[in-house]
């Protein structure tokens, strides 16, 4: 039996599928994509309601507080120094940071190492040379004593003036000892279980009875910057930094003589088999011999630039002295006061320590956050120790799809694989990288090396750095401008900006720009280079056609970081000082806005998906989120210690955070601030939008109007 159906029906039917068409249209798959997403990303999502989530994108910025209202957590924390994935937010790792002290304990055979920046201990094992143990101590340790009768390890922390115990057996922190402000050295008398406590800042000597660790008495001293005991005559020797002496005790502390040295006496070590005193004068480059029975200076020996460290070998007979700004040190015989060689370490090394069981010297490397191992008898480095890793800058790269991120205290960049956020590699670089720039035109990163004053240039195909490029002084940013394909780098020391082809890799142009420019970015709107001069707390305007200078623009106090917005064709810039956020227009250079954000803005990045501004707060150890649209904060994010800068991948929408102090990338996801965008909110669509949902409409209109008048006529065709 045939069914016939009436045109009106034929009709009807081609309505209900021209709705249907219109429901499922590209621009309501683009608004209302991922409505759950929980099922693209089960391992990295947010505990956060919708109904929170609709609160915080209400909430419009008072500008006398930022909104510090926690939004979402780190998903995973990539542990830079042991290259482990970490799930959720971790401040705590085995980093440590400006390492410049080390005490050997003769009964676990371990050193141990006072890392100041971290404010932690690293114990390393002598037999392996690798880490054995991690302690947390106070604030700036500076230097370290052992106590092998009651196994304790006491800890002087120069920030928070106390002294941090530490019992070896127990693998834990018993005690903290409150003494002058800003202890610099410790000196151990066995005999008497004291434990003496030069404090430069406070100028006082503190004496602490080690078997009940309490402080039994305190003297005045003039700048106390080291100190020494020496066991056969029973003296006590302090180098008093600023009146350039060393300072004779006797046993009860009454002064028994004062003798004049070198500029800026810094540490002391004693010869007991010679009866001499070593004096490093860290301001006159030399070192002073003392005779501990006349108290005379019975010689003195040109050193290295700024000498700090030092620590005698009474096997080998052989003083050793770390030279800070040589990056060496000098290996002086003192039977005959002469060099034996001169030992290229890290950079800035700080400390030295004698390690009496296997007879090899641990140099303390503050820049470069290693530890040198020399053997004394090639006097030569043997082995490097790295304590941790200090990551700065990241950008990444949409030609291999990972990301990159700048180790400035090892002088190499990370590759990490954002697929599965481990270290891929470590690419060697120049001195002090503090920025990584992705060019797309050559497919090379460009690494900013702060304290070399060049360019690296890595090929991201191969991984390898294959050029240098010589800039101005203290490089510290740069940024790409796709229409000319120069690279523009701000020189922070000074004072200028280099501009580079990246077609032939030369600078091409160098201009003048505010003092200690330390941001830079390029404008798309207005094709207009904006430098942020820290110093002078402007905006330099640099039109790149010809490289001219066009205006300055007053800001707030500090600039730190300055960032466009494609989606409303606004700056960013970031006021470390002042902890504001000013918005500019770019068409007229003015400010539109100004946000307090907090305490210590320091890096600032965008999200083009969901419109959002991302700031690192260092002083509070979070990432404050600022909604571009309205310019008001939504809220904030904890990561590690001391986040500095912060990037955007493109190829899983994850941000990356660098936090400094405690060696690690916090992995933030923001699709759950996407996710959550009000459904059906036409003040959300763009202008494109609007007419691609015109045109899909009217197209797919028309087709099913002509698609009705075919079968209409095809019916009556058939039924004639």
């Amino acid at each position: 039996m045939k069914i016939r159906v009436s045109k009106r029906g034929i009709i009807l039917r081609f309505i209900v599928f021209f709705l249907i068409i219109i429901f499922i249209s590209p621009t309501n798959l683009i608004h209302y994509q991922s409505t759950n997403p929980k099922e693209s990303f089960p391992s990295f999502q947010s505990d956060i309601s919708d109904e929170k989530m609709s609160d915080y994108l209400s909430h419009v910025n008072s500008g006398l507080k930022p909104n510090t209202t926690n939004i979402g957590t780190v998903n995973c924390t990539l542990d830079l120094f042991s290259n482990k994935l970490i799930k959720g937010n971790s401040s705590q790792s085995n980093n440590g940071l400006i390492p410049t002290c080390a005490v050997y304990d003769n009964l676990d055979r371990e050193m141990f190492v006072t890392n100041c920046c971290t404010d932690n201990i690293l114990g390393i094992n002598s037999t392996t040379n690798l880490p054995a143990n991690w302690f947390n101590v106070g604030d700036a340790p500076q230097a370290i004593a052992f106590d092998y009768k009651n196994s304790d390890l006491y800890v002087a922390n120069k920030g928070s003036s106390n002294i941090t115990v530490i019992n070896t057996e127990e693998k834990r922190v018993t005690s903290s000892i409150s003494v002058g402000s800003g202890p610099d050295s410790l000196a151990y008398i066995s005999s008497k279980n004291y434990l003496l406590v030069a404090s430069s800042y406070g100028n006082s000597i503190s004496v602490i009875n080690t078997s009940t660790n309490l402080v039994t008495n305190t003297i005045s001293s003039n700048s106390p910057s080291a100190i020494a005991y020496d066991p056969l005559n029973s003296m006590i020797y302090v180098a008093n930094y600023a009146k350039n002496t060393v300072t004779t005790y006797n046993f009860d502390l009454t002064i028994k003589d004062v003798i004049d040295v070198g500029c800026g006496p810094a540490k002391l070590a004693i010869d007991t088999l010679d009866n001499s005193l070593f004096v490093v004068n860290e301001k006159s480059n030399n070192m002073s011999v003392i005779s501990t029975i006349s108290d005379k200076i019975s010689n003195t020996i040109k050193l290295g630039n700024t000498p700090f460290g030092i620590s005698y070998n009474p096997e080998s007979k052989t003083i050793y002295v770390a030279n800070f700004c040589s990056d060496n040190v000098y290996a002086i015989n003192t039977s005959t006061y002469l060099i034996n060689k001169i030992i290229t370490v890290g950079l800035n090394p700080y400390g030295v320590t004698y390690n009496p069981i296997n007879h090899e010297v641990y140099v303390m490397n503050e820049y470069t956050a290693n530890i040198s191992i020399i053997n004394p008898l090639t006097e030569s480095v043997i082995y490097s120790i790295d304590t941790g890793s200090g990551p700065q800058g990241g950008t990444y790269d949409s030609y291999n799809g990972f990301y990159y991120v700048s180790n400035a205290f090892s002088n190499f960049i990370y590759e990490i694989n954002s697929a599965g956020n481990n270290i891929l590699t470590k690419i060697g670089v120049g001195v002090g990288p503090s920025s990584i720039t992705y060019d797309g035109y050559n497919k090379n990163l460009y690494v900013t090396n702060y304290d070399s004053n060049n360019i690296s240039v890595i090929n991201s195909s191969t991984q390898k750095d294959y050029l240098s490029i010589n800039v101005g002084m203290g490089p510290s940013a740069a940024t790409y401008d796709p229409v000319n394909h120069e690279l523009y780098v701000v020189n922070e020391k000074s004072n200028s900006l280099s501009v580079i082809s990246s077609t032939n890799n030369k600078v091409v142009s160098t201009l003048n720009v505010g003092k200690s420019p330390l941001s830079v970015t390029f404008d798309k709107s207005n094709g207009y280079i904006y430098t942020g001069n820290f110093a002078t707390n402007n905006l330099s305007v640099i039109n790149p056609s010809d490289n001219s200078l066009i205006e300055n623009i007053g800001v707030g106090s500090g600039p730190q970081g300055v960032l466009f917005s494609p989606y409303n064709g606004d700056l960013y810039v970031i006021n470390y000082i002042s902890g504001t956020l000013d918005v500019l227009s770019s068409k007229t250079n003015n400010i539109i806005k100004s946000i307090y954000v907090g305490s210590g803005p320091e890096g600032i990045s965008y999200n083009p998906q969901n419109r959002y501004i991302y700031i690192t707060d260092e002083n509070q150890n979070m990432v404050i989120v600022v909604n571009s649209t309205n310019n008001a904060i939504v809220g904030s994010v904890k990561v590690g210690n001391s986040p500095f800068r912060i990037g955007y991948d493109n190829s899983n929408s994850f941000l990356y955070v660098s936090n400094l102090r405690s060696g690690t990338i916090s992995v933030i996801s923001t699709f759950y601030y996407s996710n959550h965008i009000p459904k059906k909110s036409v003040s959300k669509l763009t202008e494109y939008d609007i007419v691609l949902f015109t045109l899909v409409t009217f197209g797919v209109l028309a087709i099913t109007a002509i698609a009705a008048v075919i079968i209409i006529r095809r019916k009556q065709q058939k039924q004639n």
